[in-house]
């Protein structure tokens, strides 16, 4: 889980993406950084990308989702130092979005399942596509929801990018940009039980939906996720301080919370015991 400075970056773009002197010059160009201001509010930023990985994976994205990829398959933002990928056997992907975190899984992981919950009905029509594209139906299992403290209904807020879909069990005042769907809504029980109620690691990039999961799932259900990953936020008023203290509630004796980077942070946490 650490940055990478722009010249790493890029080499490490090139070592994964046969195409990169297409589509990932193009995902590059859209992202702002320290010398470009970017093209992630144009057109350019809603062009579809088709990326070829060096390990044989295909991923369909838009190229504002390129930043994702950079994260998921360069940065390597959901390896976890206390989790050994590759005798894991179940894994859940909470805010699968198109897809990638759950293919760089699959490939990490050759021996585990991945649950990927996403509701969102676009990003959740090309993940199932780029399931589909790299064979994966059989390992990685889509489940077209979100996970809420109660089976229902419940709505997804987005502006513009799939990756800024936000969950909410109410719809609030929304503003004339923001897009609102009803969506389907499963408890954290519901999304283990094809698992076998377990599971070795489980991802996190929901952004801000990452309290709910850990404060609103039941408390013995949560004790069967060994271990977890991923994004947290501090919209809403929420604080470092606070997703600290809500992973050692939940019996993550083990933690790494870093500082955020503008309100985003990464972290992973883990049980000492089981």
């Amino acid at each position: 889980m650490t940055a990478l400075s722009s010249i790493e970056s890029a080499r490490a773009i090139h070592r994964e993406l046969r195409n990169w002197y297409t589509a990932g010059v193009t995902g590059v160009l859209v992202e702002p950084s320290r010398h470009w201001k970017g093209l992630l509010h144009t057109s350019y930023a809603k062009r579809d990308l088709t990326l070829r990985l060096r390990s044989g994976e295909k991923l369909q994205i838009r190229a504002d989702e390129f930043a994702v990829f950079v994260e998921v398959f360069v940065a390597r933002h959901y390896s976890h130092p206390h989790v050994d990928l590759r005798s894991c056997t179940s894994i859940v992907d909470v805010g699968a979005n198109v897809g990638m975190a759950s293919i760089w899984f699959a490939r990490e992981c050759p021996n585990a399942r991945v649950f990927a919950v996403e509701p969102a009905p676009l990003p959740l029509e090309r993940l199932r596509r780029n399931i589909t594209a790299n064979r994966l139906e059989e390992r990685v299992i889509v489940i077209p929801a979100a996970i809420a403290v109660q089976s229902g209904t419940g709505f997804v807020e987005s502006i513009g990018s799939s990756v800024n879909g936000r969950f909410t069990s109410t719809v609030g005042a929304a503003s004339a940009r923001v897009e609102v769907t009803e969506v389907q809504a499963v408890t954290l029980a519901d999304v283990l039980e094809p698992a076998g109620g377990r599971a070795d690691l489980m991802k996190l990039d929901c952004e801000g939906g990452e309290y709910a999961v850990l404060d609103e799932s039941n408390h013995l259900v949560l004790q069967q996720v060994r271990s977890v990953v991923g994004e947290y936020h501090l919209f809403g008023g929420h604080s470092r301080d606070e997703f600290i203290r809500l992973l050692a509630d939940r019996g993550y004796d083990q933690a790494r919370v870093n500082p955020v980077e503008g309100r985003i942070g990464l972290f992973w946490a883990t049980r000492s015991r089981d």
